[in-house]
């Protein structure tokens, strides 16, 4: 199994991902990791992008347009800005983004992003959340298969050990239980003529 960069899906597929603005109570459950924007950060960031998507006058910005809307009422009523955060972008293939989606509201998916932040693409390592179950994937695909080569080279050390012994079994035998043998075979000829 193979694991394709964050960065690089994002770049591909860049509908799939999505952040979220998370507020009080459940912002304490998210990362700090998965953290993109913290408190006071978030108005001059959610204003700036608030009005380039209002130059535009189509269904799907109309959309965005009211989702924005939404968000502003909400972040209208905090007193205290200092536990709300904006997240980094999770796939939405990702266990985490399941989690995360029940914790926070639908903030952008990062092609919109892309289209109203001119650097987006600038500081993508800081946009895009790690993905921590491909890297825990990738630790168990290399531990089985450490696993698998250790439990192969002690079967071969063992084989050859086998080898050796019945070998060495062989050369070691009393010369007098191979004429003692000898003997009875001749016995056994005797006695049948």
């Amino acid at each position: 199994m193979s694991f394709g960069s964050p960065i690089e899906t994002s770049k591909k597929n860049s509908g799939r991902f999505q952040n979220f603005i998370v507020f009080e109570q459940s912002s304490s459950r998210i990362s700090e990791t998965d953290v993109y924007l913290r408190g006071e950060q978030i108005v001059p960031f959610f204003n700036d992008l608030y009005q380039k998507i209002q130059q535009k006058e189509t269904l799907k910005t109309q959309i965005l347009i009211n989702k924005f809307a939404k968000i502003q009422q909400m972040l209208s009523l905090v007193n205290n800005m200092d536990n709300i955060i904006v997240t980094k972008f999770f796939d939405r293939i990702w266990k985490r983004y399941g989690y995360v989606s029940n914790l926070g509201e639908s903030f952008t998916d990062f092609e919109t992003y892309k289209t109203y932040k001119e650097d987006a693409l600038l500081n993508i390592e800081d946009l895009i959340a790690t993905r921590v179950d491909a890297m825990a994937a990738l630790k168990k695909e290399a531990n089985a298969a450490a696993a698998a080569e250790n439990a192969n080279n002690n079967r071969e050390s063992n084989e050859e050990e086998d080898d050796e012994d019945n070998d060495s079994d062989n050369e070691t035998q009393d010369p007098s239980v191979v004429l003692e043998e000898e003997s009875d075979e001749e016995e056994l000829s005797d006695s049948e003529e």
